[in-house]
């Protein structure tokens, strides 16, 4: 009888502490702790993680993965200089974009985006 109280016990420890996020378009959750996650959950924090994870993604495939200093002052240099690297490739390529593109070019893309 004691170690089935310890599981039980133990699984409510674990769903208390257990970060799941919510979802949209399905049913919202029927257990306790998942509701009251769901209720709680902070979405202005976490809405813009796919945008996020893909800026990251264009930065390691453009300007390598692996950071190869090892002094921490030396890292953050890096990491700082590749992050103005790319800030410096996007800006290049959207001046060359209105440079060579026509009028009703940005016109037509302005109106896509909206």
């Amino acid at each position: 009888m004691r170690g089935r109280n310890m599981l039980r016990v133990g699984a409510q420890v674990v769903a208390e502490v257990t970060l799941v996020g919510v979802q949209r378009g399905r049913q919202p959750p029927t257990g306790r702790h998942r509701a009251a996650l769901a209720r709680h959950w902070p979405k202005r924090l976490y809405g813009q993680r796919a945008q996020v994870e893909t800026d990251f993604s264009m930065l390691k495939r453009l300007l390598d993965s692996a950071v190869r200093s090892r002094r921490r002052y030396a890292i953050d240099r890096e990491i700082i200089l590749r992050v103005i690297t790319i800030n410096l490739m996007i800006l290049w390529c959207l001046w060359e974009w209105h440079l060579f593109s026509t009028e009703q070019d940005r016109v037509h893309y302005a109106n896509q985006s909206d």
